[in-house]
């Protein structure tokens, strides 16, 4: 029975509540922002000073990605706080959170598939496969919802097809794993392949120089048992 709003103590959590958000939702991902690009000469320059200690220190934050989006992982904070943070609290339970949801993941995939901010390519094509999967996961949630809310029932797809809400959901959110794995396979088999010819190739040049050791302790014994003749 206790109402809020209505004595100091709870204006001061208010307050408390404000500061706290303002601290850890814009506070963290500004200071390491701030940190970044302090430091920004010399993240990726190895000849720099401080390089080795800026790389034990924020490696993990730019380490991935191209010198130009050194900042990017700030952004992928930002989005992912928004999602798990920010949208929970906004209309619980209605197409209006799945929407906003829809919005915000598919200008994050957007934004990969047109800056394309990692280092290597497998990863910018991994990370827009998971925005997309993201993106369409969260559309088809909100397909449902509308469709319910409009017939006050059970989805269409489900009345006539039971389960295959599942099972699009399990698809839409096996395809970052598929490909991650088909990538990963092919990468490891280039790698043990490159491997394997440059083990082979070593076994060639020691096998050649072993060989040309031979002949010429062939030919110096042969020379001095010529020496040895002509001098008995």
């Amino acid at each position: 029975n206790i109402q809020c709003w209505l004595s100091p103590e709870h204006h001061m959590l208010v307050v408390q509540a404000i500061f706290s958000i303002i601290m850890y939702v814009l506070g963290i991902p500004a200071f390491l922002l701030y940190q970044l690009w302090r430091n920004r000469n010399s993240l990726y320059d190895q000849e720099h000073d401080n390089h080795d200690i800026v790389m034990m220190k924020l490696g993990t934050l730019y380490r991935s990605y191209e010198p130009t989006y050194f900042y990017y992982e700030i952004i992928c904070i930002l989005q992912k706080m928004f999602l798990v943070g920010a949208l929970s609290v906004v209309e619980q339970y209605s197409p209006v959170q799945l929407f906003i949801g829809t919005l915000v993941s598919g200008g994050f995939m957007l934004l990969v598939l047109r800056e394309s901010p990692y280092s290597d390519d497998r990863l910018d094509v991994l990370s827009f496969l998971c925005s997309l999967s993201l993106t369409l996961t969260l559309l088809c949630g909100l397909v449902r919802g509308v469709d319910e809310n409009a017939r006050g029932g059970t989805w269409m797809i489900e009345k006539y097809y039971p389960g295959a809400y599942g099972k699009i959901l399990v698809v839409l959110n096996t395809i970052p794993f598929a490909y991650f794995a088909v990538v990963s396979g092919l990468h490891w088999w280039k790698d043990r392949r490159d491997i394997t010819a440059e083990l082979i190739e070593i076994k060639r040049i020691v096998k050649r120089k072993l060989t040309v050791k031979k002949v010429d302790r062939g030919g110096d014994s042969r020379e001095k048992t010529e020496e040895n003749v002509q001098g008995n």
